[in-house]
């Protein structure tokens, strides 16, 4: 999302790409955990994890972001903010490719 996407609130192009991304992640982790849940939530990356765990006991946070030059602003330095944030809680990295 673009930060005049962000400023303007139009979210609902980079919402359904974060939903089917986070389909993706949830059917490929399958097998590797009782319990996978992955959803779209906030823009905000940090927000979106204090939001989720308002309402689930996670045993980790996986923070899923575009590689390089594909990242977007919010997506920089992320998983350091929330690992911080959450210190009782390890926070795994995913990086798409492409």
């Amino acid at each position: 999302q673009s930060r005049l996407q962000w400023l303007t609130n139009a979210e609902d192009d980079a919402r359904v790409e974060a939903e089917r991304t986070a389909e993706e992640v949830a059917a490929a982790t399958e097998g590797e955990a009782e319990r996978v849940e992955a959803e779209a939530g906030d823009s905000d990356p940090l927000l979106a994890v204090e939001d989720a765990l308002r309402t689930f006991d996670a045993d980790e946070i996986v923070v899923v972001t575009r590689s390089g030059t594909h990242a977007s602003w919010l997506e920089e330095g992320a998983a350091d903010t929330i690992a911080a944030r959450f210190p009782q809680l390890p926070v795994k990295t995913i990086e798409l490719t492409a």
